[in-house]
C-alpha cells in the first residue's frame, strides 16, 4: 500500500510538471501571437 502510494505520487508529480511546461509554452505562443498581431497594422 505505502509503496504503491509513493509510486502514484511520483506519477502525479511528473504529470504536474509536464502540465506546467505545457502551460508555459502555451502562454508563450499566445503572447507571440498577440505580439505579431499588433505588428501587422504597423507594417
Amino acid at each position: 500500500m505505502h509503496k504503491n502510494y509513493r509510486r502514484t505520487k511520483k506519477k502525479i508529480e511528473k504529470r504536474l510538471s509536464q502540465e506546467k511546461v505545457w502551460e508555459a509554452s502555451c502562454k508563450e505562443l499566445i503572447f507571440k501571437f498577440i505580439y505579431l498581431w499588433y505588428q501587422v497594422p504597423a507594417a
